[in-house]
């Protein structure tokens, strides 16, 4: 009888912890890449700061497409040199310390050490250089001139 309940009693608190725990969630799927509750978050929190004022179906719709574009440039063997994607991470990285008003700062804002931190904006700035080298691919033999694009919008039908 004391074994059953010590055991209950461990069952419960591992359960109490693991509800505890739960930090992030996995909201949508894009081929191979997911996307968690957190990005989407840190999206509205950065549009906001910017003044952009970008709502969770803005911030999701902006993920899925950047993902989508990741995994086509992954099919497509388009990739983007270390050198550049270190690059455009220094220069963020200047930019956040220039805006907390130092890395001291940063750490107390994310609660995480520089290297921790720098680990995770290096994915999130390489997975943005990729799929922008992707776009300027899919998208560089095209032409459109204002008065086509006006021609295809005239063609759409008014509700």
């Amino acid at each position: 009888m004391k074994i059953l309940i010590s055991m209950l009693a461990l069952f419960a608190s591992f359960s109490a912890y693991s509800q505890a725990t739960n930090i992030d969630r996995i909201i949508a799927k894009v081929d191979n890449y997911y996307i968690l509750k957190s990005e989407v978050e840190g999206i509205m929190l950065q549009s906001k700061s910017e003044n952009q004022g970008m709502d969770k179906c803005q911030a999701l719709e902006s993920i899925a497409i950047q993902k989508l574009l990741v995994a086509k440039a992954e099919i497509d063997s388009v990739i983007v040199e270390p050198d550049v994607i270190n690059e455009q991470l220094d220069a963020r990285m200047q930019q956040m310390a220039r805006m907390y008003g130092g890395e001291k700062n940063i750490v107390e804002q994310f609660g995480k050490s520089i290297e921790t931190f720098k680990s995770e904006v290096r994915t999130q700035v390489a997975e943005q250089l990729i799929a922008q080298k992707m776009q300027t691919t899919i998208t560089e033999g095209w032409k459109v001139t204002p008065n086509e694009v006006k021609k295809f919008f005239n063609k759409i039908p008014t509700d």
